[in-house]
């Protein structure tokens, strides 16, 4: 999967992190490699999540690399409120679930992203 430089950079950045990035986050990261423009930074997060390397997490505002990077999936993330930990499921009953439902309903899915809100086990304590 062939990224450009930038992109290459925000991608990493996202490795790194155990955390999610706001595109201001991954920014102010990518200033030393030399990416200073607000625009470069949201292309390159719009195509790292075409190529499913990256999600949006809409509760957050932010962004995480793909745990089960390179191919299309659903998606569903355990995001922690308070240390905003983030864990990828892609269990195989939630979607028979979500795959019976829309049969059920004559609906057709084009995409499914699930986000659970909650406490992560060190949190909870």
């Amino acid at each position: 999967m062939e990224l450009n430089r930038v992109e290459k950079i925000v991608y990493n950045l996202l490795i790194k992190q155990k955390k999610p990035l706001s595109a201001y986050d991954i920014l102010a990261l990518a200033k030393d490699a030399g990416v200073k423009s607000p625009p470069l930074i949201y292309r390159a997060l719009k195509k790292l999540a075409s190529k499913h390397l990256a999600h949006r997490l809409e509760a957050l505002n932010g962004y995480i690399a793909c745990q089960d990077h390179g191919h299309q999936h659903q998606h569903h993330f355990f995001i922690c409120q308070n240390c905003h930990t983030v864990f990828e499921d892609d269990s195989n009953n939630l979607n028979q679930a979500i795959q019976e439902s829309s049969r059920l309903n004559q609906f057709h899915v084009k995409r499914s992203i699930i986000e659970v809100l909650g406490l992560c086990s060190l949190c909870q304590v």
